[in-house]
């Protein structure tokens, strides 16, 4: 069940509203999200296929994790809670690297009805501390999830395709932004 969502207006200012996730999506409104660009100490990016059950870009490849801001939810808490449900990394607000807000306006066709997300995403970074863990991902969501060197995460957002995953969001301009910012703090 989605929880709640605090509504806002394009200039990120709440409107005190409160929606369903579905409904605002129906309806245009503008929300907030959080997402965050994880990498390990040898600057590996962790990517993930969406399962064909999420309410968000079913079976299509995310770079990184992320979601919906609760009603009365931090950004910061949301980027903890979004990477662990989708990956079974537990981080701390002390491990977020706030790389700023981006406008996210897209709309798309679910069946026979037109759907637009309108959101502010705040976008971290997050450097793991160690290179290997037991990802354990919300089935429901997240149908697989690892880590592939950094060169290939731009590959991906280039030809927006691997052969044995699928297709990437296509929020491709906001991925070489935010993959470009999350690169400067990556130890060669």
């Amino acid at each position: 069940m989605l929880r709640p969502i605090d509504i806002i207006d394009k200039h990120n200012r709440p409107t005190g509203e409160k929606s369903d996730p579905n409904d605002a999506n129906l309806r245009g409104l503008w929300h907030r999200g959080a997402h965050v660009i994880l990498f390990t100490p040898s600057g590996r990016i962790l990517i993930q296929k969406r399962s064909h059950t999420a309410f968000r870009h079913p079976d299509k490849i995310d770079i990184g994790a992320g979601g919906f801001v609760d009603s009365g939810e931090t950004p910061q808490r949301t980027a903890i809670r979004e990477v662990f449900e989708e990956t079974g990394i537990l981080l701390s607000a002390d491990d977020l690297i706030f790389l700023g807000t981006s406008k996210y306006n897209h709309r798309w066709r679910a069946g026979s009805i037109f759907k637009t997300s309108r959101s502010i995403v705040y976008t971290f970074a997050a450097r793991l501390p160690k290179e290997d863990y037991k990802l354990a991902p919300q089935e429901d969501e997240v149908a697989w999830v690892g880590f592939i060197p950094l060169k290939s995460a731009w590959w991906l957002i280039r030809r927006h395709y691997i052969k044995s995953l699928g297709w990437l969001l296509p929020t491709y301009a906001y991925y070489r932004k935010a993959l470009k910012q999350t690169a400067k703090f990556i130890r060669d």
